[in-house]
């Protein structure tokens, strides 16, 4: 017995010693084989809220709200007076159904608060504002309000704020793309709406195309301040609507892109609550033509652009005997260069030019 548990302790040693040298060999395997640690770090690269790089990179400190893909298609058979009257903390006043909606930043005045369009100003020269209850959302793909005065980026008349309105960039591919798609609304009150968009695309052109138009009765029922029941009176609405986008990449570094921005809206104003009656009614026609040539460099891009835009305005009311028509043109052009020293430097300089 005493022979039997003595060969077991040294079965016991030897497997034991076995097993630590074979420990052994792997962790020396190891120290041998395996690489050493590497941490890798990178931050996440900002996304870019605008194609002009005025917002992207020389507005810091600036409050700057994003109005995203999912919002705007919600909200893409209405007005942008509704976007930002619902969605963005922003005072948006509204003269009543069928009638002007302006901006105001902060306290500031419409006349101090810019709209702009591809970095284009296009307030109506006569008046001073801009009509929002006239920007349809469908057209959009990029909204973007700028708060607080930064007139050495966006003209000396923004004090209380900006709204930017985009287009996207023209999309070249290696091959032949068509896409075609429509669009049908019909509503309450006589309420219809009809949409058109195409776009091609191939390796050095892009050409999109959207088109829609709308009519509303708007003769929906309300109670006075009378306590009478009536169905509201002249406040028929009309408007036709179309922009065309023509982009030609003439190689790798250059690309000219034309747009045409055509719209029409006639409405009629119903009565105020201190009126009887109302046979008052605005038309609004309005073109806007733009062209700019963008050159990207390594380390500098450059870009010219030029607008021109037509307001015709014409408000008749056959009660009071009034017939006004009103005409304003402008036209605008800007030349800028963007350098970039490093990725912490960069230089811009551009030069705008607005006749109207």
């Amino acid at each position: 017995m005493e022979s039997n548990t003595g060969l077991r302790k040294i079965i016991y040693i030897a497997a034991l010693l076995m097993a630590m040298l074979f420990s052994f060999a792997d962790a020396d395997a190891q120290v041998t084989d395996t690489l050493k640690e590497v941490k890798v770090k990178a931050r996440r690269a900002k996304a870019k809220v605008s194609n002009d790089e005025r917002l992207n990179t020389y507005s810091p400190g600036q409050t700057i709200v994003t109005i995203d893909s999912a919002t705007l298609e919600q909200y893409k058979f209405q007005t942008m007076a509704n976007l930002l009257a619902q969605q963005v903390p922003v005072f948006v006043k509204s003269y009543g159904l069928n009638n002007v909606a302006t901006l105001n930043f902060r306290g500031a005045s419409a006349a101090q608060s810019q709209v702009y369009w591809n970095g284009i100003p296009i307030q109506n020269a006569a008046l001073g504002i801009a009509d929002v209850s006239l920007l349809p959302v469908e057209l959009m793909n990029k909204v973007n309000v700028v708060y607080g005065s930064s007139s050495a980026l966006w003209g000396s008349g923004n004090v209380g704020g900006a709204l930017l309105v985009e287009n996207d960039l023209p999309a070249f591919g290696d091959s032949v793309h068509f896409s075609q798609s429509a669009s049908a609304v019909a509503g309450s009150f006589g309420h219809y709406r009809f949409g058109i968009k195409s776009a091609l695309s191939e390796e050095r052109f892009a050409f999109t195309v959207n088109i829609f138009g709308q009519s509303a009765r708007n003769d929906f029922p309300y109670t006075d301040v009378n306590d009478s029941n009536r169905r509201m009176a002249n406040a028929e609405l009309q408007s036709g609507v179309g922009l065309l986008q023509v982009a030609y990449k003439v190689n790798d570094r250059n690309t000219v892109t034309a747009r045409a921005w055509y719209q029409q809206y006639y409405r009629e104003i119903p009565p105020a609550l201190f009126e009887t009656a109302s046979l008052k009614n605005q038309r609004d026609e309005t073109i806007r033509l733009m062209m700019d040539w963008k050159r990207t460099g390594t380390q500098t891009n450059t870009y010219i652009k030029t607008a021109y835009i037509r307001d015709y305005v014409w408000y008749r009311d056959t009660m009071v005997l009034v017939n006004s028509r009103n005409f304003t043109n402008q036209v605008y052009t800007e030349a800028g260069i963007d350098h970039r020293f490093n990725k912490h430097h960069k230089l811009l300089v551009f030069t705008p030019v607005h006749l109207s």
